[in-house]
């Protein structure tokens, strides 16, 4: 066994076998012992032996058989098993070794892969950290590049010129198949890169050669291959454009657009050397220019970059030579460029030849020879064109004219010009369209002169002929002398204009009349007799346009080779100029009424006068002379020089608004740059306080007024903080420490200490009084942007990068803690309420959020807002005010817990304002102070609208930080240019603006008021007496609460006075006064009134009487009156459009416990509250009669009234009997003036068109407003209705008083949203959706159209997205208090039933605190609701001139509209807007990049404006490469008729004809009363809209700065009428329904007339491939367009056409002509003439 065990080790078994080896064999033993006594035992008696050894016969007991004794055995055995327990115990210790081994070399496998792992680890972070340096370097980057383009914006943008492009000036292409050779041999050269191929060409030509067509076809060619670069036309027309010193930076300008390196390159040479910008130089051009296109060679090197500048001869001329010596030394300069190509034209004039000459080895020259074989076929081909194009138009046969011979002479004649060529068929044309087409022979002749091929003789030629007639007699030599000078007057104007003028514009600059008494001179007509040297194209010359010179006619003109009476002198032609620019400023009636602080906005002629005026003067023959006197204003030529000539720099025109002091003897003039004002009398600028402080090397963020008013601290971003004394404006102290820019400052409110936020994470707080470092905060983890001290100075809130919000305890335990939630964006403000009770926070993830400055916990929701930034409370914590919108342009104004308004967007300050970069509070809080991106800083009052903004001047960068001391006295302010600048407040004298009036109940007493006088007329004489003591007081306080006494004997009114009021009485018939005075506290201003039988006036304060008095004597009574005679405002039962003249009996106030009370000074209420005010109010008889009779009268008016009679399909939901649904609403017995109401208001609502709806605004005051909007969509393939999956969020923006109303009652609103439902009280959801349609909607025919009404959805409201409630989810309707759902919510298959409770919302006209002011604010009748008589008096006639004309509206009237909600901003549309969307229109390009869409959400608004966007929109689209387009119209609210017109014209093009209509008037009784009253009265359309030339007032409007709108209208024949013409009369017979329904003779509907933009021939679009969403049938019939239907209900059709046009006139309108027409003569209507 040992034997065997030692063996096994021996042979390297292990540990373990070796072990099993030897249980074996000891096993093996055991049992051969066994065996052995077993044998013994068997084998007693003599067998051992034996037995032994058979059993012995195995071979391992061979030895003892072989003699070995067993003891020896035995002996070695046991040697053995301790030989082998010593190996086992060896091998144990090797194994144990082994096993240690291998444990080790597993912890080394271990730490290998830790190593690994940290080795990944560190590559990790260093890939983090390169990740984070290139964020960090991107970050930079782009500040940079923001940094770059705002400086290049500034220091460009004084130089750029507004229209330096071709299609921008008018300048047209060559025609097709013209000038091949040349364009081919310029095509050539841009594409040769070769050395031997010049960078530069010079295209030279005779006058006429059509030099300009060719480089506009160049530009148009290679802007189409995106390798122009620049363009650069030089035009005389623009004066702006012939500055040289505008070249190069309008060019760099175009350059830095194209390309980031080349911006770059530009940005860097002027931030070297800022002067360059100062005069074009030769260092100018070679930074700008040279170096800039140098760099865009490199970028490119493979595609040309190309320049084009043309006309560069029509440089300014005493400037000209140095001009081109500076454009010949750059021939040399870009010989290195091979791939720049710069195209120059002009004429070979010696001032540009001669410093060409030197350098023409760098110049390839092409010159139009007009005597060249190419250039003469050229010509000839266009000229045969074009006389084609004459015969083949007016139907002629070419053999008889012209003939072969004489079409040859014509060519021949040419020579090669094409000027000649244009102006020939231009004036065949014009003498057909004179004389006809017998004159053609005649014209022919003329021009079969051997001399004709001159141009000069051309143009005389056609004058000669324009004024034959005149030649023809010498009868009437004044006349002709009266041409002659009109001639030269108008011309003269146009040849010296600095810049072009529409016609509408220069027929007011001019104002010429033969005699003062005579009619203005029509120019447009005068034009078009001359058009073949005055205007270019052959588009149809109106109002817009704009004549433009060829320069051959202007040399012609101007020069000895036009004929005396017509020749032009520039220099007589300029002083004329000169004296009208002055005529234009001192003509008051154009500018300014004298009142104080009114201010006119200046129409085009006048910008004009005061942009030119010194130009004019410059140039002028001899010495402008004369004195100009109006009223009390007298100015010298002189001394309006040294006025404007501020005025009249190379800067582009601006908008000027000026105002005059009330003694006229200042005037102020305001532009968006630039804000003066003058001394009238000395004629000396009166200087702003304004001091410049400078010390910050970097860009100013923060400036900031100590408590006390007398020190400023400024931040900047070179990581100081500057303490300045405001009087002395020396800088005090700088504190240093931050190791980044200073992004905000504060004072703490004792003035001991200040606080700043950095970018290097850090708050830092200061002792101004040792001037050391207290504190700092450093908790936050990136740059923190806002900090804001708590008003009791303990705790700082700060705003970071790290979207928290923190306050920190710098005062006690130094913690600061961050408020919860975060943002999910930076925090870019930060505010505590004055009363230390809130604290306001706004981010850029477009929140803004609200916190209990105690519990620290979030108020209410998050108020959304686009962006928010610079967010403030007002001094005394009535409002919060905020910058955000798209590109930071808005102010949003708002008390707290109310919904943020939009109050001010940058273009409504100015048209140059595009981002609003800081603001803040004046201390009054009256206004707001905005800093801009135009440099500007700008004052505008919020609480008197329409007062004039002021604007401070004198940064040359944006303004990026305000602030006003404390006392009102300063305004500081901090800007990129690295100043701090302070002015001066304005001390305004505060003035009332309202004017009111009252009458007394027996309608024979009056009283108007306005400003400091007040009037009491007779109502029977017509007389006015002045009342003295009406007027406010020292304090500035009115007179309020006026009543007439029941008898009108007697007058009562209130003053307040601090802690009093002072009761005023007036006898109307001595005009005595006495007064009564109350110590009333702070309890308001008391009511009066007078008992009925006018003896006794009282004063109540709320329902507590405060006194009563003896009317004769003024004694006080001790007791009440109970005999009260209510005495209110006059009732107004329309106050939106479509509104009925009502007369003033007033309805009766219930002296009872008052409803209205409740809800008073509530936005939102329960249903039932707001119904219960409504029906305060008893039914009155009077009321009824009076309003049904205007609703008589109107529906006398339009068209559709008979049609109802039998609608015809699919609109006979709405068949009614309009006369017996009147008569029905006449008999009925009615409760309340409520119940009447809403009768009248479901009777004309269920007639189904919104273009004349009637509302009452007494009851359509509030808004029931669901928590729960429905929707229509198609879900999982099946269409259904359910909760808007946006109502959360769409909701929330009404606010947490809306909300927290359903938090009170426990009510989970949120809940519902998506959830389908699957019945609305008790119907099938479409079902109840068709009631709704049928009994609420009522805006539309077409019941599908109203079914898409109920239902939420997306609008435009105003120029903002929105979201509709729809009619079920905000019905103006409040007698309904909820809706029972059954529904499925999300995420559950279970059944449920909701009742939904509906919460009133108030959309009145203003406060209301009983049932009284709820009366006289929203019921009664004021301006706006009655007509007036235009020609009772010459101010009212004067009023009705100066107030602009109407078009024609087709307005879908929805006052629930009112209540506009926003889109939460996650659902506001994400792709970036294309040009053209600042107004109704929202215009986009899909990622497809072949679809536009173009939202549009009213035909309202700016009405040129609306058609310019139309313009630029589908401009954008064009460039884009766009193929499809998309109108949509969900939701359009109407407007404009003639928008919508244009916008069907311009898609459709002018070719495929006019899509205007054919109208009629209904030729009523009293219509015809009307016109033939008109007719008798000498009425035109300066005073009615039923005038004839009014054309039944659908068709014209008077623009702002026209002095006349009259236009003829025209019969269908195109007889124009005259304002005696009487159309309506004989009528035309028409049946409808069998009834006899006339109309008035047909006539043009001539929209174009108002169109400000220019339509295209053929459409911009293959209008197979345009989708117009939701409306108009018309484009669809008429184009075969596609109509887009949305919503709806499932299977039903949607029609968009009505049964009959309908003509729509304002009801207030209605009256005016109804009262200017004297057909309106009761005596309660004619005793309120005197007053409207």
């Amino acid at each position: 066994m040992a034997l065997a065990l030692a063996h096994l080790v021996k042979l390297g078994v292990t540990v373990t076998r070796a072990q099993s080896s030897v249980r074996d064999f000891v096993d093996k033993v055991v049992t051969w012992v066994l065996e052995v006594k077993s044998a013994f035992d068997s084998t007693i008696g003599g067998h051992f032996t034996w037995t032994t050894w058979k059993n012995l016969s195995d071979k391992r007991w061979t030895r003892i058989g072989n003699g070995m004794m067993i003891g020896t055995e035995i002996e070695e055995f046991n040697e053995r098993i301790n030989e082998a327990k010593g190996l086992f115990m060896d091998l144990t210790l090797i194994n144990l070794t082994g096993g240690i081994d291998a444990i080790i070399r597993g912890l080394w496998m271990l730490f290998e892969r830790q190593d690994a792992i940290s080795r990944e680890i560190e590559k990790i972070r260093e890939k983090q950290k390169e990740q984070f340096t290139y964020i960090m370097d991107e970050l930079e980057a782009q500040k940079q590049t923001e940094a770059r383009r705002l400086f290049l914006s500034q220091k460009l943008s004084s130089r750029v010129v507004t229209n330096p492009m071709y299609d921008q000036q008018g300048k047209l292409p060559c025609d097709d198949n013209t000038r091949t050779q040349v364009l081919a041999d310029i095509r050539q050269w841009i594409y040769d890169f070769s050395a031997n191929s010049p960078n530069f060409l010079w295209l030279t030509g005779d006058p006429g050669s059509g030099k300009s067509a060719i480089t506009a076809s160049i530009a148009r060619e290679c802007k189409d291959k995106k390798i122009l670069w620049a363009q650069y036309f030089i035009n005389r027309n623009n004066v702006e454009t012939t500055n040289p010193n505008s070249y190069f930076p309008s060019i760099a300008r175009q350059f830095a657009d194209h390309s980031t390196d080349v911006e770059v390159t530009i940005h860097d040479a002027l931030k070297k050397k800022p002067s360059l910008m100062d005069r074009i130089s030769p260092e100018q051009a070679a930074e700008l220019f040279v170096d800039a296109i140098g760099t865009a060679s490199k970028l490119f090197p493979d595609r040309p970059v190309v320049v084009v500048i043309d006309g560069l001869d029509e440089t300014e001329r005493d400037r000209l030579k140095d001009t081109a010596t500076i454009f010949a030394h750059l021939f040399r300069s870009l010989a290195i460029y091979l791939n720049v190509k710069v195209l120059v034209s002009s004429r070979t004039e010696d001032d540009i030849r001669n410093p060409f000459a030197r350098h023409m080895n760098f110049v390839k020259h092409i010159y139009l020879d007009t005597a060249e074989k190419s250039s003469i076929d050229d010509v000839s081909a266009f000229l045969r064109r074009k006389v084609a194009d004459i015969v083949e138009a007016n139907d002629l046969n070419w053999t008889e004219w012209p003939g072969d011979a004489r079409m040859d002479a014509l060519t021949r004649r040419a020579s090669g010009l094409f000027i000649w060529a244009v102006t020939v068929t231009k004036f065949i044309q014009e003498q057909i369209d004179t004389m006809g087409t017998e004159c053609l022979n005649e014209v022919l002749d003329m021009l079969d002169i051997g001399t004709l091929g001159d141009i000069n003789t051309l143009y005389s030629i056609i004058l000669r002929q324009t004024y034959k007639t005149n030649h023809a007699s010498t009868q009437d030599q004044s006349h002709d002398h009266w041409e002659y000078q009109k001639f030269r007057a108008i011309v003269g104007a146009i040849v010296t204009l600095c810049e072009p003028m529409s016609l509408e514009d220069l027929a007011a600059f001019l104002d010429l009349r033969r005699t003062p008494k005579s009619a203005p001179v029509d120019i447009i007509n005068f034009v078009r007799r001359l058009r073949t040297v005055l205007v270019a194209g052959t588009d149809a010359i109106d109002q817009k346009t704009v004549p433009r010179l060829h320069k051959s006619f202007f040399e012609f003109i101007t020069s000895p080779h036009a004929e005396k009476q017509f020749r032009i002198d520039l220099e007589l032609t300029n002083s004329e100029l000169a004296v009208r620019c002055l005529s234009k400023f001192c003509d008051t009636d154009s500018i300014s009424t004298y009142q104080p602080w009114v201010v006119a906005s200046l129409p085009t002629q006048l910008c004009y006068a005061f942009r030119y005026w010194s130009n004019h003067f410059h140039k002028a023959k001899g010495a402008v002379s004369g004195l100009i006197i109006d009223n009390n204003l007298s100015l010298t030529p002189d001394r309006c020089r040294d006025i404007l000539e501020h005025f009249s720099n190379e800067s582009r025109p601006e908008p000027l608004h000026i105002s005059f002091s009330q003694n006229h003897s200042r005037m102020h003039i305001k532009s968006d740059a630039h804000a003066m004002t003058w001394n009238l009398t000395s004629g000396m600028e009166i200087k702003d306080v304004h001091s410049a402080f400078e010390a910050h090397k970097d860009y100013v963020s923060t400036v900031v007024f100590s408590p006390d008013s007398k020190h400023l601290i400024s931040g900047s971003a070179d990581k100081t903080a500057i303490l300045w004394d405001v009087e002395s404006k020396n800088a005090i102290a700088t504190f240093r420490g931050h190791s980044r820019g200073i992004h905000c400052a504060k004072f703490s409110p004792n003035g001991h200490h200040f606080a700043s936020a950095s970018e290097d994470f850090s708050i830092r707080l200061w002792d101004l009084h040792t001037r050391t470092l207290v504190a700092s905060d450093k908790s936050h983890t990136r740059p923190v942007r806002c900090i804001a001290f708590s008003p009791d100075g303990k705790q700082i809130a700060s705003g970071s990068d790290d979207r928290k919000v923190r306050l920190w305890n710098w005062e006690n335990s130094g913690i600061s803690e961050a408020l919860l939630p975060d943002h999910r964006r930076p925090v870019t403000s930060v505010a505590y309420s004055p009363d230390n009770r809130f604290i306001v926070s706004s981010s850029e993830d477009s929140t803004v959020q609200i916190w209990n400055a105690q519990t620290r916990c979030m108020v209410g929701e998050p108020i959304a807002i686009i962006r928010p930034f610079c967010l403030q409370f007002s001094p005394r914590g009535n409002y919060i005010a905020a910058i955000g919108g798209e590109n930071a342009a808005g102010i949003y104004l708002f008390k707290p817990n109310s919904t943020p308004d939009l109050v001010f967007h940058g273009r409504n300050l100015s048209p140059r304002v595009k981002r609003i970069c800081s603001l803040a509070f004046s201390p009054d809080e009256s206004s707001l102070v905005f800093g801009c991106d135009d440099h500007s800083i700008r004052l505008v009052n919020f609480t008197t609208p329409g007062r004039p903004s002021l604007v401070y001047t004198g940064h040359s960068g944006w303004v990026m930080a305000v602030g006003v001391s404390p006392d009102g006295k300063y305004l500081a302010s901090g800007s990129v240019d690295n100043k701090v600048h302070v002015y001066s407040m304005p001390v305004v004298q505060r003035r009332p603006t309202s004017c009111f009036a009252r009458i007394s109940p027996k309608c024979n007493v009056a009283l108007s008021s306005s400003s400091q006088k007040a009037c009491l007329w007779n109502l029977q004489t017509g007389t006015c007496s002045e009342i003295t003591g009406f007027g406010n007081d020292v304090n500035g306080n009115w007179i309020q609460n006026v009543c007439f006494s029941p008898d009108g004997g007697y007058m009562a009114g209130v003053l307040r006075e601090a802690d009093r009021a002072i009761v005023h009485l007036w006898d109307n018939t001595t005009s005595s006064k006495l007064t009564f005075p109350i110590e009333t506290g702070n309890s308001g201003i008391p009511s009066v009134g007078f008992t009925k039988d006018s003896g006794h006036l009282f004063a109540k304060s709320g329902e507590e009487p405060v006194g009563t008095w003896e009317v004769k004597n003024g004694e006080p009574v001790a007791s009440y009156p109970r005999d009260i005679a209510s005495e209110t405002a006059p009732p107004n039962f329309f106050g939106r459009q479509s509104e009925p003249a009502l007369t003033l009996q007033s309805a009766t106030v219930p002296s009872a416990a008052d409803p209205c009370v409740k809800v008073a000074g509530k936005v939102f209420v329960p249903p039932a509250d707001a119904l219960a005010c409504y029906r305060a109010f008893p039914f009155n008889e009077t009321l009824r009669q009076n309003v049904l009779n205007n609703v008589a009268r109107v529906f006398d008016f339009f068209t559709f009234e008979d049609y109802y009679l039998n609608s015809p399909p699919p609109f006979q939901e709405s068949t009614d009997n309009i006369r017996a649904s009147i008569a029905k609403l006449n008999a009925t017995q009615y409760r309340t003036d409520y119940d009447f109401s809403k009768a009248l208001y479901d009777f004309t609502t269920q007639l189904n068109d919104g273009h004349t709806r009637w509302f009452p605004n007494c009851y359509n005051a509030y808004q029931n407003v669901l928590p729960a909007p429905p929707i229509t969509i198609e879900v999982n393939g099946a269409q259904g209705v359910y909760i808007a999956f946006d109502s959360v969020d769409f909701i929330s923006l009404l606010g947490a008083d809306y909300t927290g109303y359903f938090d009170e009652i426990g009510f989970d609103w949120k809940r519902l949203q998506g959830a389908q439902l699957l019945k609305i009280n008790g119907q099938d959801p479409y079902d109840y959706v068709d009631t709704i349609a049928r009994t609420v909607s009522g805006n539309y025919l077409d019941h599908g159209v109203r079914v898409n009404s109920v239902f939420s959805s997306y609008r435009i409201s105003g120029t903002d997205f929105s979201q509709r409630l729809g009619d079920l989810a905000g019905p103006l309707d409040v007698t309904q208090t909820s809706l029972t759902f059954e529904l499925i919510v999300v995420n559950s298959t279970v059944r449920e039933t909701v009742t939904v409770p509906y919460l009133a919302s108030y959309i009145g006209l203003g406060d209301f605190t009983d049932s009284k002011s709820f009366w006289e604010i929203n019921c009664a009748a004021n301006e706006d609701t009655n007509g007036v008589d235009l020609k009772s008096s010459q101010a009212s006639l004067t009023k009705a001139v100066a107030t602009p004309r109407r078009l024609a509206k087709g307005n879908i009237i929805d006052k629930s509209n009112s209540k506009a909600i926003g889109l939460p901003p996650q659902f506001i549309p994400s792709l970036p807007f294309v040009a053209g969307s600042e107004g109704v229109i929202k215009s986009f390009l899909l990622p497809d990049n072949e679809t536009g869409v173009m939202f549009v959400g009213s035909f309202e608004g700016d009405f040129d404006g609306f058609q310019a966007d139309v313009v630029n929109a589908i401009t954008a689209f064009k460039e884009a490469g766009v193929t499809q387009l998309l109108i949509d119209l969900t939701n359009n609210g109407g407007g404009f008729v003639c928008l919508g017109q244009f916008l069907h014209q311009y898609l459709s093009g002018s070719k495929l004809g006019y899509p205007g209509f054919q109208s009629t008037v209904r030729a009523n009784p009293l219509a015809q009363k009307i016109v033939a009253a008109d007719i008798s009265l000498g009425l035109n359309d300066e005073v009615t809209f039923y005038s004839a030339d009014n054309c039944g007032f659908s068709i014209f409007t008077l623009k702002p700065g026209r002095t006349s709108s009259r236009r003829k209208g025209a019969f269908l024949n195109g007889t124009q009428m005259l304002p005696s013409d009487n159309y309506i009369s004989p009528s035309s017979p028409f049946t409808v329904n069998g009834r006899s329904d006339p109309t008035s003779q047909r006539f043009h509907d001539t929209c174009e007339l108002a169109f400000s933009q220019e339509v295209p021939a053929d459409p911009p679009f293959d209008l197979r491939k345009v989708a117009i969403g939701d409306v108009s049938t018309l484009m669809n019939e008429r184009h075969n367009t596609k109509i887009a239907v949305f919503g709806g209900k499932p299977g039903e059709d949607v029609q968009f056409k009505g049964m009959a046009g309908n003509q729509v006139l304002e009801w207030v309108d209605l009256d005016t002509e109804i009262k200017t027409a004297g057909v309106k003569n009761t005596q309660l209507e004619n005793c309120l003439e005197l007053l409207q």
